[in-house]
């Protein structure tokens, strides 16, 4: 006959177990980190170019070297979904991801009028960067963050930080207008 476990060991064996093994997790000094990386608190013009870069490499799906329309509008879409989603816009620091919160109080996925709204802006914003010919290279595209990070680069010293990388990452994201 197969005796149980708690059988086997005892009652008193297995509380100790169960105390040392809570002792010895929260005595740790362990502390979760996040899945996404540490938080972005500045951001330098160099590392926003190589971010540029980076996200027009994943978003150039046919790796023809451009970005069509069709391209272009995929990755304003994901790009503002996955941000209210999280409650983030993911900046690329040399293959690896990092968060920079946005203004947002609690992550949501976007209403249909938001996501029209995101798909009119990314048409337009399309058509300007592609200067009428209906693609977007990979400098067109580099060069149209970085105007985005002077943008948002208020006391022009050519670093983000606090206020401006909240700018930055709402821009990104589509979550309010750039002007503002």
């Amino acid at each position: 006959m197969k005796r149980k476990f708690v059988e086997y060991v005892g009652i008193p064996v297995l509380a100790v177990a169960i105390a040392a093994g809570a002792a010895l997790a929260s005595g740790s000094g362990y502390e979760p980190q996040s899945a996404y990386g540490p938080a972005v608190n500045v951001l330098e013009a160099e590392a926003a170019a190589r971010h540029a870069s980076a996200v027009f490499d994943r978003a150039d799906l046919n790796a023809d070297g451009e970005l069509d329309a069709r391209e272009y509008e995929a990755l304003s879409i994901v790009t503002a979904e996955l941000a209210r989603l999280n409650g983030f816009v993911s900046v690329d620091f040399d293959g690896v991801a990092a968060p920079v919160a946005l203004p947002i109080t609690a992550p949501k996925a976007m209403t249909s009028a938001e996501r029209i709204r995101v798909e009119a802006i990314a048409s337009r914003e399309f058509h300007l960067v592609a200067d009428g010919d209906d693609a977007i290279t990979h400098d067109e595209y580099v060069s149209a963050q970085l105007e985005l990070f002077a943008a948002a680069d208020q006391n022009r010293n050519g670093v983000l930080s606090a206020r401006e990388l909240q700018s930055y990452a709402a821009w990104q994201a589509h979550l309010t207008p750039r002007n503002a």
